[in-house]
C-alpha cells in the first residue's frame, strides 16, 4: 500500500517529494519478496515498473498480480490498461474488457485505455462514443481526452465545451498541458493528443526549445476566454 501511494505521489503530482518511483519500487519490492503469493504487492511493483518506463518487468509483475487474483475488476483494468499505453494495445484492451465484464457497474475511467486505442488509430468516431461512457464529470482527463477527439472531428460546439469543462478543472492546464499524459503514454501519442487539443482551439504550445521566441500562454486569459470564471 505504501509503495501505492509513493506511485500516486508521482502520476497525480500529489505532494512531491524526492525520488517517488525509487521509494514506490523499493518498497514494493519488499513487500513481494515479504508475500510472495500477495497480488497487491506484485499489483503495486507492476505500477512502480510501469512510471519508471521499464516494461519487461513490468509485463512480468503485471502478469503475476492477474494471476494471483484474476477476478479483481479494479486490477486488471487497471494494470491492463497499461499493458495497453506500454504499446501491447491489443492485449491490453482485451483484458479491459474482460475486466468491465466482471462488473458491469464498473468506474467510468475503465473505458480510458479503449478510448485510446481508438483515438491513436484515428478512429475518433468511435473515441467519442466509448468517451461519452466514461460519465465523470469532475475528471480532467475526461474533458482532455473528449476536447481532443471533437477537435480532430471537426466539431467545434463540442470541442468548446470540452475545452470550457477542462480549464474550469485545470484553470493552469496550460502551463504544461503533457505532464501527466506523459506520464501514461507514448510521446507520439502525447503529440497526437496536442494536435486535436489545438484543432478543439487551445493554444498548446511548441516542445520545450521547438519555439524559443513565443511567450508561455497566459492560462488565465484563455480559461476567460473560453468562458471559464477565473477567481484570483
Amino acid at each position: 500500500m505504501l509503495s501505492l501511494l509513493y506511485g500516486e505521489e508521482y502520476s497525480q503530482g500529489f505532494n512531491l517529494e524526492p525520488d517517488p518511483l525509487g521509494r514506490a519500487l523499493d518498497a514494493a519490492q519488499r513487500a513481494a519478496d515479504g508475500a510472495p503469493s500477495n497480488a497487491l504487492a506484485f499489483n503495486a511493483l507492476a505500477r512502480a515498473y510501469f512510471f519508471r518506463k521499464e516494461f519487461p518487468a513490468f509485463r512480468t509483475a503485471a502478469e503475476r498480480a492477474i494471476e494471483l487474483n484474476p477476478l479483481s475488476g479494479p486490477t486488471l483494468a487497471g494494470l491492463a490498461s497499461m499493458m495497453a499505453y506500454a504499446g501491447d494495445w491489443e492485449h491490453g484492451c482485451a483484458l479491459v474488457e474482460r475486466a468491465t465484464q466482471l462488473n458491469p457497474r464498473h468506474p467510468g475511467w475503465y473505458w480510458m485505455a479503449l478510448f485510446m486505442n481508438a483515438y491513436r488509430k484515428g478512429d475518433y468516431r468511435g473515441a467519442v462514443s466509448i468517451g461519452l461512457k466514461v460519465n465523470l464529470p469532475d475528471f480532467s482527463g475526461t474533458h482532455e481526452a473528449m476536447a481532443a477527439a471533437y477537435g480532430q472531428l471537426g466539431e467545434r460546439d463540442a470541442a468548446r465545451g470540452a475545452v470550457r469543462e477542462l480549464l474550469r478543472l485545470k484553470p493552469d492546464y496550460l502551463t504544461r498541458p503533457r505532464e501527466k499524459l506523459q506520464k501514461f503514454v507514448s510521446p507520439e501519442l502525447v503529440e497526437h493528443m496536442m494536435d486535436g487539443l489545438r484543432k478543439a482551439g487551445l493554444d498548446v504550445p511548441a516542445l520545450s526549445g521547438a519555439d524559443p521566441v513565443s511567450a508561455p500562454p497566459d492560462p488565465v486569459a484563455i480559461a476567460r476566454a473560453a468562458g471559464v470564471t477565473v477567481t484570483l
